[in-house]
């Protein structure tokens, strides 16, 4: 989960969308907001296109297309 600087909103994402970070080199300032601002990109999914069993964990996977990604961008969660 994802909490939106702006909205106050929390959204699920993909975790490839994500940048790791320490919380205290966050300085959440005026320009950082206007970024934020500016980027307006929640992606939802889309559909599930596909299954598959992930042979190294032994577990079920969905293959997930995600709004405003490019099939080729599809990944498997």
């Amino acid at each position: 989960m994802v909490h939106h600087l702006l909205s106050g909103k929390e959204y699920e994402v993909h975790g490839s969308r994500l940048k790791f970070f320490e919380d205290s080199s966050l300085n959440v300032n005026e320009e950082l907001v206007e970024h934020v601002a500016n980027q307006e990109l929640v992606l939802g999914v889309a559909a599930i296109v596909g299954h598959r069993i992930n042979p190294a964990i032994a577990k079920k996977e969905l293959l997930v297309a995600w709004n405003g990604l490019e099939a080729i961008e599809s990944s498997h969660l």
